[in-house]
């Protein structure tokens, strides 16, 4: 009975020593600043949209006021799994002018787009287009492709369902931003002007 309790001893100490020595040093790039095809815009940059669906042509000239994106950064392990995920972050965010705004938040292929005070969540998802998904009964995803300045690029158009929001719809390219968004309030379709 004594030399059981020796050997399960020994064995879990073994075990407890090979799991505390499984610890690997992990690096992450962080954020590639090259990369445009979610958070398409940075400090400084200038976003001209134009509205042309009421009796005058109104422009609208918001500026980038932040941005932050994780630097490289090192974290430990304790698997002796290979995988492990780099989820880098970042957003932008402009003024404001009259009432509206533009945050737009990157996590891994989690996304969150903040037109004004409304809030959409999402994941871009890259099925065969097209592709349509009502989010949590509050709005609904779709994603197309189409082409870009010879590129191919997906397109992730976000429609309200709560009927709560003042910005009920919008449109986002990856690499080129918030192409579109409708204001409720004013009746107002404002689209990017791309130089």
């Amino acid at each position: 009975m004594k030399i059981t309790k020796t050997i399960v001893c020994l064995y879990f100490s073994l075990l407890l020593l090979l799991i505390t020595s499984c610890r690997m040093t992990r690096f992450c790039p962080g954020f590639d600043m090259n990369d445009y095809r979610f958070v398409s815009f940075r400090t400084n940059d200038t976003l001209r949209y134009v509205s042309n669906n009421t009796t005058t042509i109104d422009s609208l000239i918001l500026f980038v006021t932040d941005f932050y994106c994780d630097e490289p950064y090192e974290f430990t392990n304790y698997s002796i799994s290979p995988d492990y995920d780099c989820e880098t972050e970042a957003y932008y965010q402009t003024n404001i002018l009259n009432g509206i705004s533009i945050w737009e938040h990157q996590q891994g292929y989690a996304i969150d787009v903040q037109l004004g005070s409304d809030l959409y969540s999402f994941s871009f998802t890259h099925y065969v287009n097209p592709h349509t998904d009502t989010i949590d009964s509050d709005h609904v995803y779709s994603q197309d492709k189409i082409e870009v300045d010879g590129i191919e690029c997906f397109t992730h158009t976000i429609t309200d369902l709560s009927g709560n929001r003042r910005f009920d719809s919008f449109t986002k390219i990856e690499s080129v931003g918030i192409i579109r968004f409708h204001d409720k309030k004013t009746g107002k379709e404002w689209k990017l002007l791309r130089d």
